[in-house]
């Protein structure tokens, strides 16, 4: 959202960091429905451009585009200093007004990473984008999933029927009397869910069967730097592409969820020599013995999961 630079530094965010090169490595996989280059990101860059930077250098996406709903001369002349490539096109206005200006017959990967909580405008963007976008075609969603004062069930549905709407309200939401954050989170990512799926049927109702679009939810992250934040994404393909989804095996990573679980980004509690020190070690014990390390078992788990997207360069570096 527009200004939220302002208030979360996006470089110390490091189960950010870490989602971000998760996400980058499935888009990479996208290569069997065109090369990546002809593929477009649209995203929110902020004044940080991070997953710009991160997605044009892992993807290598060849056309960018960046929305940020501002009419602030300064914050708009920051984005465009710190632009860190020419091939972002900059959109300063509402998603609803910048979509119209895209041409989405060409394959996008697209993620509308919000900072706040759901809204009935995000499902609204979220419908828009699924009735739009062309097979081979990735559309993404993050928000704010702090589930504040919610306790109960009937807190749970008086809060999604002020944020998105009664017809919103799923039948999960009053499955259990008590409400965790896990809970609350699998509640929330059924209301996104549905709102798809309603867009993709009422695009399909009157088409032709070849290009009837099919979805496939890719991932499902959950993860708290500062607040509990949710991010889900789809995969989405006519008939004659589905053999290309196939070949892809995004199901096959590690962190990819087609369901109601997510994969959870916990960041361990180490420092840059134990996760060094961590990192040596293997079966034979050739550098480094694992059970040896001063570390609770629990940390180590925890840095083995996200091992992989971890910034091992350089561990403070988290942008």
């Amino acid at each position: 959202m527009s200004g939220s630079f302002a208030k979360i530094d996006y470089q110390l965010c490091p189960a950010k960091a870490v989602e971000r090169k998760m996400m980058a490595e499935i888009f990479s996989r996208l290569a069997v429905f065109a090369p990546l280059s002809e593929y477009r990101y649209v995203g929110m860059g902020s004044v940080y451009f991070s997953d710009f930077a991160l997605f044009h250098s892992v993807c290598g996406f060849g056309d960018m585009v960046s929305i940020e709903g501002t009419e602030d001369t300064r914050i708009k002349r920051r984005c465009a200093f710190n632009a860190p490539f020419g091939v972002v096109d900059l959109h300063f206005e509402k998603t609803t007004t910048a979509f119209l200006k895209i041409d989405w017959t060409k394959r996008s990967v697209i993620w509308l990473d919000y900072d706040d909580p759901l809204s009935q405008d995000m499902l609204s963007d979220l419908a828009y984008l699924a009735s739009r976008v062309t097979s081979g075609s990735v559309i993404s969603l993050s928000f704010n999933a702090a589930r504040g004062q919610v306790r109960t069930s009937e807190q749970l549905v008086e809060k999604l029927r002020e944020s998105v709407g009664p017809d919103k309200i799923p039948d999960d939401a009053t499955l259990e009397d008590h409400v965790d954050q896990r809970r609350y989170s699998r509640v929330l990512r059924s209301v996104v869910s549905a709102e798809f799926n309603r867009a993709i049927g009422n695009r399909n109702a009157d088409g032709p069967p070849e290009e009837k679009i099919s979805s496939q939810q890719i991932f499902f992250y959950t993860y708290d730097d500062d607040t509990p934040m949710l991010t889900v994404g789809w995969l989405l393909t006519t008939p004659t592409d589905e053999g290309k989804a196939k070949l892809s095996r995004i199901p096959e990573v590690l962190h990819a969820s087609s369901g109601v679980r997510p994969f959870e980004i916990v960041i361990p509690k180490l420092t840059p020599a134990e996760m060094r020190a961590i990192s040596r070690c293997d079966a034979t014990d050739k550098y480094e013995k694992e059970r040896s390390l001063p570390l609770l078992k629990e940390e180590i788990a925890k840095f083995k999961k996200i091992e992989r997207y971890w910034p091992m360069a350089r561990f403070l570096e988290l942008g």
